[in-house]
């Protein structure tokens, strides 16, 4: 029984380190591309409202207004992207931190006799 424990406890406390740093990390992401939304949808109305009153009241500037409003939405979609990038770059290495040890852990029992890891055990339930 103490064993089993010994495993169990081994790996579920690496497994869910794991677990809890991409579930944090899907937050962050969702939390970046909420707001990026948000923020784009914003811009997009005001250069919607400024191009209809440009249009308006001073026609000759509609080409120019069209030129802006292009150049608007491509910074945005580049603003996006950054985010996107940046938010991995946060949280990659968390993650394959995580995986990392894992593995390690893994690869360590693996190498062991079953011996060393009785006695590991049975000094872990001492």
């Amino acid at each position: 029984m103490g064993l089993g424990n010994f495993f169990k406890n081994l790996f579920g406390s690496a497994k869910e380190t794991a677990k809890e740093t991409v579930e944090k990390t899907e937050v962050v992401i969702d939390q970046a591309k909420e707001k990026a939304t948000e923020l784009a949808a914003k811009a997009e109305e005001y250069v919607e409202k400024t191009v209809k009153d440009l249009e308006e009241n001073y026609p000759e500037a509609k080409e120019k207004v069209k030129q802006l409003a292009d150049k608007v939405e491509e910074t945005f979609e580049n603003v996006v992207e950054d985010v996107r990038e940046k938010v991995h770059a946060f949280t990659a290495p968390s993650v394959e931190k995580s995986e990392e040890k894992v593995e390690e852990i893994k690869e360590d029992l693996e190498e062991r006799t079953p011996t060393e890891i009785k006695r590991a055990a049975d000094e872990n339930a001492d």
